[in-house]
């Protein structure tokens, strides 16, 4: 009867992480990590100088992200 839970556990488990959303992340060939956040810090700085509506922020830092050179990728795990 243990077993029969065990692997009703183990089995819940492996497919949870199968059905969780992919991690989203900004990549460019020969970056670093330290350059996706300058990057995102001058993407962000410049709409907030431009008094941009929040509701259009998230498309706005993609649209710039993607002007320099930057695309959204899964994470790898």
């Amino acid at each position: 009867m243990q077993i029969k839970l065990i692997v009703g556990v183990v089995a819940a488990v492996v497919l949870s992480g199968c059905a969780s959303a992919p991690v989203m992340e900004w990549g460019k060939s020969g970056s670093t990590s330290a350059d996706r956040l300058v990057a995102v810090s001058d993407c962000e700085y410049q709409i907030r100088m431009n008094k941009i509506a929040k509701k259009q922020h998230e498309e706005m830092i993609a649209l710039c992200m993607q002007g320099k050179g930057w695309v959204l990728q899964q994470q790898a795990r």
